[in-house]
């Protein structure tokens, strides 16, 4: 299952760059991905292993779309599922860079 989700949050990150070209949504959703990151940091902090975050990326259901929805502005900003799913897995691939078992 840990190659499947890398796998995953790789090509979210891959997604997240390709929309460079768009500054303002290119922000507001590297914006969101330190968010959903932070609440990585707060779950599993500095040393942990790629198998304990797959396993805290089952449960994101829990406290991810709360956090995004809590760091939007109330005015003028619309985040879809789509972009809900790049923001969390790009997180997860920037956060596994940091697994004390991380190989590239």
């Amino acid at each position: 299952m840990l190659a499947s989700s890398r796998s995953q949050w790789e090509e979210a990150r891959r997604r997240l760059d390709a929309e460079r070209a768009d500054g303002v949504r290119y922000r507001q959703l590297v914006d969101l991905t330190e968010v959903v990151t932070a609440g990585l940091r707060r779950r599993l902090g500095s040393m942990f292993t790629l198998a304990a975050l797959d396993e805290l990326y089952a449960d994101t259901e829990q406290w991810v779309p709360l956090a995004i929805s809590e760091a939007l502005p109330s005015e003028g900003s619309r985040v879809t599922i789509a972009d809900t799913a790049v923001v969390l897995d790009a997180a997860f691939d920037l956060y596994a860079r940091g697994a004390v078992d991380h190989r590239p």
